[in-house]
C-alpha cells in the first residue's frame, strides 16, 4: 500500500508561519532551529533606520561608554560581586561563521528589491557598503565581556525590546534600547548577545538592522529589524524565544566559555565585522582607555571598575586600566583638547579625575532640610587659576557639566573644581530623578524629560538646594589677593566643541572683560539731540565756530593715553568688581559704568549707542565703603566714583552695586564697560555725556 501523502499546509498555516517567521520545511513542519528572523511590520523602514539615528556617527566614546555602563549595571545585580570587570577582546573569524548570515543575505537581497524604487543617496551608500562587507571572507570581531549577573529569558527580551527596561533602581542606564548604541560599530549593523548565569545556564540572541522587505515567501511586509532567535510570537509577554545551552552558536559560545572560566558568570556583546569606529589610525586601546577613563574616573578611582583590552589577532600583550594606572593613563591624553560631541576631552577628564581624587570630600547630609533627595558626595578642589567647573556624576559615570540650577551663581568665588557624585546605595530620590532626566546617551540632564510634574519640581528644588550649598561652601575671592592676573577666571559650563577649534562654551555673565588701553566705538544709529544726546549749542554762537555733531558720521571716542589698565567682572547679581592699574600719573580720576553699545547677554539690542551711565548706589574702594562726597551725580542719581589723584604704579580694587535706567532696566545680564576720566575730561563729560571726550578704558 503506498504511503499516505502528506498534506500541504493550508493558507492559514502558511500565514501563521510567515508571521512567526519560523519557516515551513519541505514537509510543512516549522523549524525549531535558531536563525536570523524578521518579524511582520505595519510600516516601511528604510536603510537609514530611525532607530539608529542617534548613534550612526559611530562615536567611540558613546559606544565604549554604553558597553561599560551596561556591564556596571549587570554587576550591580550580581550578588556578591562588587567590582565590575570589563574585557574588550579583538579577534577574527570567517564571515560564514556569523550566526544567521545566510538569512541575512536573503533579507538584504529582498530589501534592495523592495526599497529600490524610493532609495535615497544615503541609503544607496549604505547598501554599497553592506555589499562590500558581505563580499569579505574574514572579518574582525569585537567582543565585550563582563562579570555581571548574566542573561535569562526575561532580561534578554527586555534587551531586544525597544523602550523596555528591566534595569534596577541602582542601574546607570535608563533606556531599554541602549544596546543600539553599539550596532553601528559593526559594518553589517549586527550585534550578538550571550550570557551565562551562576548556575551555568546559557542564552544567546542577536539584532541586525536592515530595511523593511517582502520576504519572498509571503506577500506581507517584513520588518527591517532581524533577531537571532528560535521563534517570534508578539502575543506573548516574552516574544523572543532564544537558543539556550547547546543550541548557542559557536561564535557566542566560545566567549561564554571564557566568561565562565575567568568570571564564573556574566554576559557578552559581540560585534562581527567590527569597523574600528572607522578610524584605523587609533588603536582599540586608545579608544577604550580614553572613553573609560574620561567617563568612569569615579568608578575606577573608587575601585569599582577595571577594564582590559586583549588584541588576539597577534601576540600583543593585554593592557589594563584600574585605579593604580588611571592617573598615568589619563595623563597620556591630557593634551587632547578637542571635545567629542558632549563628552569630556582629554584635558578636562584629567582635571576632573584630579579634582575627585585630591578634592576635599563632603558627603554627610549635603542637601538636608525637608528634601528627601538622599545623600550626595561632593569633592571640592581649589585651583590657582583657570575656570570654575562643576562635573555631575552618577553611579561612577560622568553625566554632564551643565546641570540645571548651577549657572551664574559663583561669579565672586575662587577658581574651583567640584565633582558632584550620586550612587544608588545612598542617593535616594535625587539619584532616581537624575536618572530619569538623562538623555539616551546619558550625557546631559533635562528636567522636561520627567513627565510627572511633582517629581520634576522635586528635582528642580533638589538641584537648586545643591547649588545653594555649593555657593555657600566655596570660598570667596579675597579683596586683598584680588589682582589683575587673578581676575580672569570664569564659570565654565561646557567642553563641547562648537567647531573644529574645540573651544569651551562659557557663560557670558561669568566672563571677565579686559578693557584695553585704546578702543573706539562707532555710532551706528541716528541719535536725536537732547539733554543726554549731544552737546547743547549756545544760541549766541549758533552759525559760528564748530558745527554740531553729525549723527550720521561714525564717531571715535578719544583714546586713553596709557593712563590706566582695567579689568572687570561680575561679583554677584547687579554688582561689579573692577581692578585698576595706573601706568601714568593722573589728577582727579573718575570711574563710571555704562551699557556697552547696548548689548545684553541675548544680543537682542544691536544698533543703539545711547550714553547712559549706570546708577551706583554704593561702592567700596580697596574694601572701604565710600562716602557720598566720593560720588558724582546726574540730578539725584550717583553715576560716577571719584578716585582722586593717582600715581603711577597704584592699584585699586573697586566693588560697586549698579542699577540700569530707561530701556536698559530690564536687562538681566548686561554687557558693561568701564569708563575712566581724568581732570581734563571729567568736567566736560559731566555736562555733556554723549560727547564727553572721555579717556575710555
Amino acid at each position: 500500500m503506498p504511503a499516505k501523502k502528506k498534506k500541504k499546509p493550508n493558507r492559514n498555516q502558511r500565514r501563521r508561519a510567515a508571521e512567526k517567521n519560523v519557516g515551513i520545511g519541505k514537509r510543512g513542519v516549522s523549524s525549531d532551529a535558531a536563525d536570523l528572523r524578521f518579524g511582520p511590520s505595519e510600516s516601511m523602514q528604510g536603510f537609514t533606520s530611525a532607530g539608529l539615528a542617534s548613534y550612526n556617527d559611530i562615536n567611540p566614546n558613546a559606544v565604549v561608554r554604553e558597553l561599560i555602563q551596561n556591564a556596571i549595571d549587570a554587576v550591580a545585580d550580581a550578588p556578591g560581586t562588587d567590582v565590575a570587570k570589563v574585557r574588550f577582546v579583538l579577534t577574527k573569524c570567517r564571515l560564514d561563521e556569523t550566526p544567521g548570515i545566510g538569512s541575512y543575505r536573503r533579507a538584504f537581497d529582498h530589501a534592495i528589491k523592495t526599497q529600490s524604487a524610493h532609495m535615497s543617496d544615503q541609503a544607496g551608500q549604505i547598501v554599497n557598503h553592506l555589499k562590500e562587507t558581505l563580499g569579505k571572507s574574514e572579518v574582525d570581531v569585537l567582543a565585550v565581556l563582563d562579570n555581571g549577573v548574566g542573561l535569562d529569558a526575561k532580561r534578554m527580551n527586555a534587551l531586544l525590546s525597544d523602550g523596555v527596561s528591566l534595569k534596577s533602581a541602582g542601574s546607570a542606564g535608563t533606556y531599554g534600547n541602549g544596546h543600539m548604541t553599539a550596532i553601528p560599530a559593526s559594518d553589517l549593523r549586527y550585534a550578538l548577545y550571550g550570557g551565562v548565569t551562576a548556575t551555568g545556564h546559557r542564552l544567546a540572541s542577536g539584532h541586525a538592522v536592515l530595511a523593511s522587505h517582502h520576504d519572498g515567501q509571503s506577500k506581507r511586509l517584513a520588518s527591517g529589524d532581524g533577531h537571532y532567535i528560535v521563534s517570534f510570537d508578539a502575543t506573548q509577554s516574552q516574544p523572543y524565544r532564544c537558543p539556550t545551552n547547546d543550541a548557542v552558536p559557536s561564535l557566542v559560545s566560545q566567549f561564554l566559555d571564557e566568561i565562565q572560566t575567568d568570571f564564573g558568570h556574566g554576559s557578552a556583546v559581540i560585534l562581527p565585522t567590527f569597523n574600528h569606529f572607522r578610524d584605523e589610525a587609533t588603536t582599540l586601546w586608545d579608544n577604550v582607555a580614553q572613553a573609560a577613563g574620561s567617563n568612569f574616573f569615579v568608578a575606577i578611582e573608587s575601585g569599582g571598575l577595571t577594564v582590559e583590552v586583549h588584541d588576539r589577532r597577534d601576540e600583543t600583550a593585554p593592557m589594563f586600566l584600574d585605579k593604580a594606572k588611571l592617573a598615568e593613563t589619563l595623563a597620556q591624553y591630557k593634551e587632547n583638547k578637542r571635545a567629542k560631541r558632549g563628552f569630556l576631552n582629554g584635558e578636562r577628564a584629567f582635571q576632573a579625575h584630579e579634582a575627585y581624587r585630591d578634592g576635599e570630600q563632603y558627603s554627610d547630609d549635603v542637601l538636608g532640610g525637608d528634601l528627601t533627595a538622599g545623600q550626595v558626595d561632593v569633592r571640592l578642589l581649589y585651583r590657582d587659576d583657570g575656570p570654575k567647573r562643576i562635573d555631575f556624576c552618577r553611579n561612577g559615570m560622568w553625566i554632564t557639566d551643565k546641570a540645571p540650577r548651577f549657572q551664574n551663581k559663583f561669579a565672586d568665588k575662587r577658581p574651583f573644581h567640584a565633582i558632584i557624585s550620586l550612587n544608588p546605595k545612598s542617593g535616594g530620590t535625587i539619584y532616581d530623578l537624575v536618572r530619569r532626566a538623562e538623555g539616551p546617551l546619558h550625557n546631559d540632564l533635562l528636567l522636561a524629560r520627567i513627565v510627572d510634574r511633582a517629581q520634576r519640581t522635586e528635582l528642580f528644588r533638589a538641584l537648586g538646594a545643591l547649588a545653594d550649598w555649593l555657593e555657600k561652601h566655596v570660598d570667596k575671592v579675597s579683596t586683598d589677593s584680588f589682582g589683575v592676573a587673578g581676575i580672569f577666571d570664569e564659570i565654565d559650563f561646557g567642553g563641547e566643541s562648537s567647531g573644529s577649534s574645540g573651544r569651551a562654551q562659557r557663560s557670558l555673565r561669568g566672563t571677565p572683560v579686559l578693557l584695553g588701553r585704546r578702543r573706539t566705538s562707532r555710532q551706528i544709529e541716528k541719535v536725536e539731540p537732547g539733554p543726554a544726546q549731544g552737546r547743547e549749542i549756545d544760541p549766541a554762537n549758533e552759525g559760528r565756530g564748530k558745527r554740531p555733531p553729525n549723527a550720521h558720521r561714525p564717531r571715535a571716542r578719544p583714546t586713553l593715553r596709557d593712563t590706566f589698565m582695567a579689568a572687570a567682572r561680575p561679583a554677584g547679581p547687579s554688582r561689579q568688581r573692577i581692578e585698576l592699574s595706573v601706568v601714568r600719573d593722573c589728577a582727579d580720576a573718575e570711574l563710571r559704568l555704562i551699557v556697552d553699545e547696548a548689548l545684553d547677554a541675548t544680543c537682542e539690542r544691536h544698533g543703539m549707542d545711547e550714553y547712559l551711565p549706570a546708577r551706583l548706589p554704593n561702592a567700596t574702594l580697596n574694601g572701604e565703603p565710600l562716602d557720598a562726597d566720593r560720588f558724582t551725580t546726574w540730578g539725584k542719581d550717583r553715576v560716577g566714583i571719584r578716585l582722586g589723584d593717582l600715581k603711577n604704579g597704584a592699584t585699586l580694587a573697586i566693588e560697586t552695586d549698579y542699577e540700569l535706567a530707561a530701556d536698559f532696566s530690564s536687562l538681566v545680564e548686561p554687557s558693561l564697560r568701564v569708563e575712566l576720566f581724568t581732570r581734563e575730561t571729567a568736567d566736560t563729560a559731566t555736562t555733556s555725556p554723549s560727547n564727553s571726550g572721555d579717556d575710555d578704558a
